[in-house]
């Protein structure tokens, strides 16, 4: 992120996608190994899932990679299943160059916008990047995810934004 104001975002998002998915290799593993610690019948239970990913892993595995969604949500089920490793890295990496290459690009954008607004004082934009990064790691941290849900059920999205004052800042349950 710091870095894409001076480096190409696309040769950012090359490095850390191969980077990041080379690091998932040990996650991997440890689900294929896991395959011959289960007893038989879940292996005949993992076959058949494997069977139903061979044409659709793929796919399934690269989307998971190019989100920001927990990596072993996929990666150790993969290995259990004794999906062929390499279709597995390349699916992985391809994911994860995509999403390293997204928040590169976005965060040259943002430090360009900053910049325009804050005068250009690169301390100032990183100093105003690291705070917003701390306010929403401490909304979602402490937001009532259920509520959004219900609400969200309940009243659609323009619920969500017409009740957003009190989703973002729910008021403490007293007991």
């Amino acid at each position: 992120m710091f870095l894409s104001p001076v480096l190409n975002p696309l040769f950012i998002g090359i490095v850390a996608g191969v980077g990041g998915s080379l690091g998932k290799v040990t996650s991997y593993f440890l689900g294929r190994g896991g395959y011959f610690l289960t007893g038989e019948k879940s292996r005949k239970n993992m076959e058949i899932i494997r069977g139903l990913t061979e044409k659709y892993g793929d796919i399934i595995i690269f989307i998971f990679a190019a989100t920001p969604l927990p990596d072993d949500i996929y990666i150790v089920p993969a290995g259990l299943m004794k999906f062929p490793f390499w279709r597995f890295l390349l699916a992985n990496t391809a994911g994860k160059i995509v999403l390293a290459t997204a928040v590169a690009y976005l965060s040259r954008t943002y430090f360009d916008l900053a910049a325009q607004f804050l005068g250009g004082d690169s301390f100032i934009v990183i100093l105003a990047a690291i705070i917003l990064t701390i306010l929403i790691t401490l909304w979602m941290l402490r937001a009532d995810w259920g509520a959004y849900l219900d609400v969200y059920r309940s009243e659609g999205l323009k619920g969500i934004v017409r009740h957003l004052p009190g989703l973002i800042m729910p008021r403490r349950k007293r007991g």
